[in-house]
């Protein structure tokens, strides 16, 4: 375990309606507060993919960015990884210009649709791309992901889907700005994504992406029967778990990774630092 590159990004939505901490952040301020509690990356989103909750219009989504993160962009510290959680193409054209040189800038698009994706990164080349396992037939319809469960085993669907995507991105010579992300909770059951768990270190040693981001932080297949996210002591109690759950997959791992750690709140895996030997 002591050859991998651990990252932990903290999450912030300026949503109403995201499952656990929708309509948590008021001001623009909040989120420059917590830049010492997220100190190596934010992963941003301005709508919630939560399938409970609904669409938006790309006006709206760009209100709350304007709203929330545009005003902040100057005094973004350069050590923080920005990462904007959009499906929509427009919303990142608009914002890019606005960030300051010198910010790691990353685009978390939970659509799956990588070939609509590729102009824009090639025409940008600060720009890093999160590439998603999402079964939508739309980038649209990233939100209604659960409209589009398929039963049935999925690990290999998904290892199927990233070996394509790298086979894409290497010919577009771009796959050493790709992070991995299996994308669990999106248009997966609750066995799928358990499936999908136990299967990912094998998976991560055989396709060819150095850089993976887990996202479990609080999702429902980590819950048990009456746990409420939003509860104070729940989310204690998920934290940990999440941090059990990953120090168990990190032992399976054989072979060398940056693996990205998206978390409500990072200083819950200060153990998987301490007990893993992983670098920072």
């Amino acid at each position: 375990m002591s050859s991998h590159q651990l990252k932990v990004w903290g999450v912030i939505n300026i949503t109403p309606d995201s499952f656990s901490d929708g309509g948590d952040i008021q001001t623009a301020q909040q989120i420059t507060q917590s830049f010492k509690r997220f100190q190596q990356g934010i992963d941003i989103g301005a709508e919630s993919t939560n399938p409970k909750a609904h669409p938006i219009s790309e006006l709206e989504e760009r209100e709350r960015l304007a709203k929330f993160l545009v005003p902040i962009l100057p005094h973004w510290p350069r050590e923080l990884t920005l990462s904007l959680d959009t499906y929509k193409l427009a919303t990142i054209e608009w914002l890019l210009p606005q960030i300051p040189a010198g910010i790691e800038v990353v685009w978390n698009d939970v659509s799956g649709h990588i070939i609509e994706a590729t102009e824009l990164l090639q025409k940008n080349p600060r720009l890093k791309y999160i590439c998603c396992h999402n079964p939508v037939p739309t980038r649209n319809a990233s939100g209604q992901h659960m409209n589009y469960v398929s039963e049935g085993p999925i690990t290999q669907r998904v290892k199927d889907f990233f070996l394509l995507a790298q086979v894409h991105f290497e010919r577009a010579g771009l796959l050493e700005r790709v992070i991995a992300d299996p994308c669990f909770g999106f248009g997966k059951t609750r066995e799928q994504n358990l499936e999908l768990w136990h299967g990912l270190p094998s998976m991560m040693d055989e396709l060819k992406f150095k850089s993976w981001l887990w996202g479990i932080s609080r999702k429902s297949f980590l819950r048990q029967a009456g746990e409420d996210p939003r509860d104070a002591a729940t989310r204690i109690v998920l934290d940990q778990r999440q941090a059990e759950w990953i120090l168990k997959a990190l032992e399976k791992l054989t072979g060398v990774h940056t693996i990205i750690l998206r978390a409500h709140e990072p200083v819950s895996l200060k153990d998987v630092w301490k007990n893993c030997g992983c670098e920072k």
